[in-house]
């Protein structure tokens, strides 16, 4: 969820914070961010590392 909010406006901080927990996030937790930023934020840098 923290990630989600992190995503509107990624500064340095955030983008490290993703790249740290982004091995950890499950299949689960990977869809729905993916899904989140999806819906609200279509075409988000996130969106490749995070669909396999």
């Amino acid at each position: 969820m923290q990630l989600f909010y992190k995503a509107k406006n990624i500064r340095e901080k955030d983008q490290l914070d993703f790249d740290r927990v982004l091995p950890h996030l499950d299949v689960g937790q990977r869809a729905w961010l993916a899904g989140a930023l999806e819906l609200v934020f279509p075409g988000h840098v996130w969106l490749s590392r995070l669909r396999p």
